[in-house]
């Protein structure tokens, strides 16, 4: 698999006016130049603006969410797993998403990129950020999704991996009875050598106090 940026470069041309002018001829004849119209000049388009987009569609009100992640600069370094926070801004309709490598900033989706029904790609300050969608086909998430920041063609970038979304109230864990839970699983080495996705099924006993399931990872080199 392999994972590519997109740079766009915007091309501004500029229009040149060039006028002639000519003396007057032999034979004591006079000749009257007429000057070239002004043109009209082209008029600057307008940027197409970042959009911002709703991860959770039903979350209307300002929402701090529950967050995991890590983050490495360097094949040599340890994981970070401090510093990361994810909050919807009811205000300004935006994700406010904050890294250990960065100040806080609004998560813009690219809105000339190529479509993906998986995921949005876009940025958060300086980082490149791709966010799972809920409605990735993968696996339809409604209370919990994950993003990437970084490339993987440069090791000297901050990178990580975070999962976010709404935590289970206080209490409203269940005590007695089973349920089976479907998830998703992404990430990388630490070197960003190799990625890893896959699928996972969890089955809790709340009565017990147990948890089974299994995990079914694909891991493969970067090309």
């Amino acid at each position: 698999m392999t994972y590519r940026n997109c740079t766009r470069i915007l091309l501004a041309g500029a229009a040149l006016s060039l006028a002639a002018c000519g003396g007057g001829g032999g034979g004591g004849l006079n000749s009257t130049l007429t000057p070239p119209p002004t043109p009209t000049p082209t008029p600057t388009p307008t940027p197409t603006p970042t959009p911002t987009v709703q991860i959770f569609p039903n979350v209307t009100a300002s929402t701090e969410f529950a967050v995991l992640g890590s983050e490495a600069v360097g094949s040599s370094s340890t994981l970070t797993t401090a510093g990361f926070s994810v909050r919807y801004d009811a205000p300004t309709g935006s994700y406010i998403m904050d890294f250990p490598s960065t100040e806080p900033g609004a998560f813009h989706a690219y809105s000339d990129g190529v479509a993906n029904d998986g995921f949005w790609n876009g940025t958060v300050g300086q980082h490149e950020v791709s966010v799972r969608k809920p409605t990735n086909p993968d696996l339809p998430l409604t209370y919990t999704t994950l993003a990437m920041y970084g490339t993987f063609e440069h090791d000297s970038v901050p990178f990580g991996w975070l999962a976010f979304g709404s935590a289970t109230p206080e209490g409203g864990v269940p005590v007695a009875g089973t349920a089976s839970y479907n998830a998703e699983v992404r990430g990388s080495t630490i070197d960003r050598a190799h990625y890893i996705a896959g699928t996972a099924t969890l089955q809790f006993n709340f009565g017990a106090g147990t948890l089974s399931g299994h995990f079914d990872p694909n891991f493969w080199g970067r090309v």
